[in-house]
């Protein structure tokens, strides 16, 4: 699958400007100071394009799958993130203001400490801890060697959480990823450093959570677009087809720094979704679907064929 081709850019190409009732009136602009909320001029297509628009969107989880949450651009990104929290209370970063410094964490909060944070900024962390000792700078030196050695973090084992009753019992946060390292731990048969571990969320769907992005869109008839006059004020709708989805799949990921512990870790992580599961689905109510990996549709609710160019 490759990505889409310039010529394909239904949302430049094909845009039309239609009145339409609004999809989010509790979130709109809009709605919020019209003396008539709820139906207003918006960005509309032609309904030939409904196709064309879930490709769209569905090519989305396609790329987060497969390149920006791929299981090693992840590991890199790890390593990266655990580096620069060694280094955010210790490393300080010159703002506009003399005298004054910002941590790592705090940089985003001036423009010109920000600035300062470009792709070479582990290697000046580095030369700083090599100069100037900090507790923990000699393991972050020691990281820094492995990452520069392309010794990243090593991916464990995953589950999609949308298949188990524990998806409705998860709150997806820090302390959550902290309890389930726990539990994990509990699992292994031999000690392994907690510090080790790294536990993922991975929310991942095609632009609008749970629902289908394409309800969100407004649609223009055909005969609307061919008796149209000059100036006239086109009328938009929802388009009337459903989608039974999933739109959106939920993972939690294990990622370990050593090697060794792979096996290990991997049982352990089963053996606690397992028992995590059937412990939650005496009080669950979700109702299981199958998560397939995300795929471009090949359906025909409306083929480019079915309507002429205008």
């Amino acid at each position: 699958m490759g990505a889409p081709h310039p010529k394909d850019d239904i949302f430049t190409i094909e845009a039309r400007v239609a009145r339409a009732d609004c999809p989010r009136p509790e979130k709109c602009f809009q709605c919020k100071h019209k003396r008539h909320p709820g139906k207003h001029l918006m960005i509309c297509y032609p309904k030939k394009c409904v196709k064309k628009a879930r490709k769209f969107f569905e090519f989305r989880p396609y790329l987060h799958s497969e390149v920006y949450t791929h299981k090693n651009a992840k590991a890199a990104d790890i390593d990266v993130m655990n580096m620069l929290q060694m280094a955010d209370p210790y490393y300080p970063i010159k703002t506009s203001t003399p005298g004054k410094i910002l941590p790592i964490s705090k940089a985003m909060n001036d423009p010109s400490a920000y600035l300062q944070l470009t792709d070479s900024i582990l290697d000046q962390i580095k030369v700083y801890a090599q100069h100037k000792e900090w507790d923990g700078s000699e393991k972050f030196l020691e990281a820094h060697e492995r990452y520069s050695a392309r010794k990243l973090t090593k991916f464990v084992y995953e589950v999609s959480t949308d298949e188990h009753p524990i998806s409705t019992e998860l709150r997806w946060n820090e302390e959550e990823k902290q309890e389930i390292t726990n539990g994990v731990l509990k699992e292994c048969y031999e000690e392994i450093d907690p510090s080790s571990i790294t536990i993922e969320f991975l929310n991942i769907h095609q632009g609008r959570g749970k629902d289908d992005p394409v309800k969100f869109m407004r649609f223009v008839d055909r005969s609307e677009c061919k008796s149209a006059r000059a100036g006239q004020i086109l009328e938009a709708t929802q388009f009337p087809g459903n989608r039974n989805g999933p739109f959106q799949e939920r993972r939690i990921r294990l990622f370990t720094r050593h090697s060794k512990d792979i096996d290990k870790l991997k049982d352990a992580f089963r053996r606690w979704f397992d028992s995590s599961a059937k412990f939650n689905s005496a009080v669950s109510s979700f109702d299981e679907v199958d998560m397939g990996p995300f795929q471009v549709t090949q359906d025909s609710e409306l083929d480019d064929d079915d309507e002429t160019s205008y």
